[in-house]
């Protein structure tokens, strides 16, 4: 069960093994010898009966600053893939988004990921 510091571990796996540490702490058991055939810290085991078996880890839900909104993405695609500069070089292209859109687009390596993505 255990491993990897900061694992995610299922609700149901969780229950379990609070179920299989406390029924062999009931006949006996040493909490840190049950622990250890688990592969988990007695200091897990505290914090998941105490969490009520709820990941409280913060994860990677917050939103990107820098990320291109869907209209500038197709701003890019439909620039480079116009009849004016498809046959061009995409860091001819990279300068004509430049003057398109009166801002500064993301790098090159950005675009040629977004024109390779959609092809």
């Amino acid at each position: 069960m255990g491993g990897a510091r900061g694992r995610l571990v299922s609700s149901q796996d969780r229950k379990v093994a609070i179920e299989l540490i406390d029924e062999a702490c009931a006949q006996g058991a040493r909490k840190r010898k049950a622990c250890e055939l688990l592969s988990i810290t007695i200091r897990t085991i505290e914090r998941w009966k105490t969490g009520g078996g709820i990941d409280r880890r913060k994860g990677a839900t917050r939103e990107i600053g820098n990320k291109l909104t869907t209209e500038e993405r197709q701003v890019i695609l439909d620039t480079v893939n116009s009849y004016e500069y498809r046959d061009r070089r995409l860091a001819k292209s990279f300068h004509a988004l430049q003057i398109r859109t009166f801002t500064l687009p993301p790098n090159q390596r950005c675009i040629e990921y977004f024109v390779r993505k959609s092809n």
